[in-house]
């Protein structure tokens, strides 16, 4: 995403959808602390990843309630 990062796009559409679902992936070996909102919901994928663990993370994110 040129010019805009993954925390610069979450914190942009938390404000018109406070409690959105976030999940970063990143490529970058260390890991990286999400900036969100206290309340917000969030998790973080390491790349390499299964497809198996993005559909859990990514059911994980949906099945909790806002």
């Amino acid at each position: 995403m040129p010019g805009l990062g993954g925390h610069d796009l979450a914190a942009r559409l938390s404000v018109d959808h406070p409690g959105l679902p976030v999940l970063y992936v990143t490529g970058y070996t260390e890991q990286v602390e999400p900036v969100v909102a206290p309340a917000q919901l969030c998790l973080h994928l390491q790349k390499p990843f299964s497809g198996r663990a993005l559909i859990a993370a990514a059911s994980r994110l949906l099945a909790t309630p806002t």
